[in-house]
């Protein structure tokens, strides 16, 4: 019996979840959910897989669609006298978008209409196969969405209406057996045997969420969760040289971020090929930096819902020099040197500064694209033509060849200690960076599948001033 609340993880998570339900059902054990909290679409996406669903009297399934909202700051930015002035290869990449336009361009809405495209059907599918309902019934479904608890069993979308206290009897009438209660902790005490010698092998998960930034690993006001390409590094090097350690698995949680910190990364991970086997696991995000040092592993894992590609580059800065007009700030600067005052934020680009920009992201931009062709074992040409900053669902990459396997984090392990010649999952887990992730928290807490949109002005704008190359995924999207 599984209680669902409200779970903030995005659609890949989701996803590995839905099939750890699935497995649970292949050993011959029927699997009963309870709604805590009223379920949105993600939340019965994932339950749809159970058995038997029951939710409280009063409530609501809110099984209703998904939409994405775009925020756009321009306006507002004009007002006060901010500029955004930025340099971006490939038509694609948007991120840059909501300082510089007051709607979505073509290709922006183009992908972000093949994203919800994916998502949804995806969706659709595995409702319609968890419930024994046909996939246009499931779209009439949502549309008439959302539902009362009474609504929703008259639907087909839940089994039974009943309070929490009764979950017991529920169960004992679906499984013929008395219920007993246990948690995650007495799991993970859970003492295992092993029927050989000497010390276990041991797979690594080196875990990488966050946005890309220059240090350590630290919780930022303006970025929030920072993957700190120091911390990274010292992680995968460690598992590297740690002779338990035969395969690596990189679990990949971010949108991109500092090109900077991406490269750093990226050269770790290219030094560990070949000395031991290493697998990405892409879990609700891996784009544009996060893609990055995906690419030379040996293997990619992504969800059919994973957030991937992005394969583009920006470079520029925010002037703030309306700004300080309006507000009466004076500022004299004093310089040696004809561009020194290039990324100062007192004025914009002079028409010199902005051609050594453009030719500077294109630098930037074809580097990825190389980057990329080695590690994927294609030609530039071909990843430029799925590239150009445009973003692409995990299913949609696996179509293109930018990821190998579709499937999750256990998966990827699972493929990781092959590699190894581990056999019959005679090995351990082992959690690097140290102390940052427990094999127990690895779905609770995760970087969701797109931030929060309603982030303020001076917020975004700050996100600027770290660094000036940017491999980013577009936009701050929220789909739900």
């Amino acid at each position: 019996m599984l209680r669902l609340g409200r779970l903030e993880v995005g659609w890949a998570k989701l996803a590995e979840l839905r099939e750890a339900i699935r497995q649970i059902q292949a050993a011959g054990k029927p699997v009963v959910v309870y709604f805590t909290a009223a379920p949105g679409d993600g939340t019965y996406y994932l339950a749809s897989a159970a058995d038997w669903l029951v939710c409280p009297p009063v409530s609501l399934v809110g099984l209703d669609g998904l939409r994405s909202e775009a925020t756009f700051y321009t306006s507002a930015m004009e007002k006060l006298g901010v500029e955004a002035e930025f340099e971006r290869v490939g038509k694609y990449k948007s991120a840059v978008e909501p300082f510089t336009r007051t709607s979505l361009s073509e290709p922006a809405k183009q992908a972000r209409e093949a994203v919800l495209d994916d998502i949804f059907a995806e969706l659709v599918e595995k409702i319609a196969d968890g419930r024994q309902l046909a996939e246009d019934r499931v779209r009439e479904i949502i549309d008439g969405g959302p539902y009362v608890s009474s609504e929703a069993r008259e639907a087909g979308l839940i089994d039974q209406i009943a309070y929490e206290d009764e979950l017991s009897s529920i169960v004992n009438e679906h499984i013929g057996r008395r219920l007993r209660h246990v948690g995650l902790s007495s799991l993970l005490r859970r003492k295992y045997r092993r029927y050989t010698w000497g010390p276990a092998p041991e797979v690594a998960i080196v875990f990488a969420e966050g946005t890309m930034a220059s240090g350590v690993d630290r919780r930022d006001f303006v970025l929030g969760e920072v993957l700190g390409d120091r911390t990274t590094v010292a992680a995968i090097r460690r598992a590297r040289n740690d002779r338990d350690v035969k395969a690596i698995v990189l679990r990949i949680d971010s949108p991109g971020g500092s090109g900077i910190a991406s490269d750093i990364i990226w050269r770790e991970v290219k030094r560990t090929v070949g000395v031991k086997p290493i697998v990405v696991s892409m879990s609700d995000v891996a784009a544009s930096g996060g893609y990055y040092i995906a690419c030379p592993a040996d293997s990619i894992f992504a969800s059919a819902a994973t957030i991937t590609g992005s394969i583009g580059v920006y470079y520029g800065k925010v002037s703030l020099a309306g700004l300080y007009e309006k507000t009466g700030i004076d500022k004299e600067v004093l310089t040696r040197g004809k561009n020194a005052g290039m990324y100062s934020a007192n004025r914009p680009f002079t028409e010199n500064e902005r051609a050594i920009l453009r030719r500077q992201v294109g630098m930037f931009y074809d580097n990825f694209i190389k980057i990329v062709a080695e590690g994927r074992g294609k030609t530039p040409e071909e990843i430029d033509r799925v590239a150009r900053g445009r973003v692409w669902t995990g299913k949609a990459a696996y179509e293109r060849g930018l990821v190998d396997k579709l499937g999750g984090l256990p998966d990827a392990i699972r493929a990781a200690a092959e590699m190894a010649d581990i056999a019959d999952r005679n090995y351990e887990i082992k959690i690097f960076p140290r102390g940052k992730r427990s094999f127990s928290s690895l779905f609770q807490s995760p970087l969701s599948l797109f931030a929060s949109g309603g982030a303020s002005l001076l917020d975004n704008i700050t996100e600027f001033t770290e660094d000036k190359v940017w491999y980013l995924l577009p936009w701050r999207l929220v789909v739900e």
